[in-house]
């Protein structure tokens, strides 16, 4: 008879992030306020001040070992 074990460091890793799922799911958790709040990421992209492209690279320019 053959007999399957999981480690415990699975079942630990389980639980944890079974535990994660359920404060972040849940806004009145206790410890949900305690988590760190995602930062707000605001780009400020430059305009391009030029009417430049990149041309697509061909198979003629790589077998002339050109870089683009």
């Amino acid at each position: 008879m053959e007999t399957n074990y999981v480690d415990i460091s699975t079942m630990f890793q389980t639980a944890d992030d079974a535990l994660l799922r359920t404060i972040l799911s849940n806004r009145s958790h206790v410890v949900y306020r305690y988590l760190f709040k995602r930062p707000e990421i605001a780009y400020s992209l430059r305009t391009t001040n030029h009417n430049k492209f990149l041309i697509p690279k061909t198979s003629d320019l790589g077998d002339r070992h050109f870089i683009i």
